[in-house]
């Protein structure tokens, strides 16, 4: 999978989102790699004005997640935990 190229669609749909919603300080996405069991996930912040954060987790460690693809219903969450922010 090309993270490169998903990583600057989330900073140009940030950007794009922050212009709509000024006080729109991160957004977070997270793709499940269900033949390594892997979580990456991607961050654009302005609160910590830094790059794109990404980081990959074993998708097992997040049961609240687990429970969200189960039901396979889009949802809101806080991903602090799961960036280490």
């Amino acid at each position: 999978m090309d993270y490169k190229g998903i990583a600057q669609q989330i900073v140009n749909i940030h950007e794009d989102l922050r212009i709509a919603w000024p006080h729109l300080n991160q957004i977070a996405i997270a793709l499940y790699d269900s033949e390594k069991e892997e979580l990456h996930s991607f961050a654009n912040t302005k609160k910590y004005d830094t790059q794109l954060i990404q980081t990959v987790k074993i998708f097992s460690f997040f049961p609240d997640l687990q429970k969200i693809a189960k039901s396979k219903t889009p949802s809101i969450i806080d991903a602090s935990p799961l960036l280490g922010l």
